[in-house]
């Protein structure tokens, strides 16, 4: 079995006490995404920037784990 590598991200935490994410072998597998912005810490009042928000926190958990590869 591959071992797994979690995720921490700065910015990106959502509370629960798990990671958020995880690299197994090949695979990164994402806890919650949300549309929080990662520099404020704050949600936005409009659903647009809460959206653009969720799409930067996937491209992030997408990208960060190619460092650990």
């Amino acid at each position: 079995m591959a071992k797994r590598k979690s995720l921490h991200i700065e910015g990106m935490e959502h509370g629960a006490p798990i990671p958020n994410g995880v690299v197994i072998g090949n695979m990164v597998f994402s806890s919650a995404i949300s549309g929080k912005d990662a520099k404020t810490g704050l949600f936005s009042s409009d659903p647009d920037e809460q959206a653009e928000a969720m799409f930067q926190c996937s491209r992030t958990n997408t990208i960060a784990p190619r460092a650990m590869l």
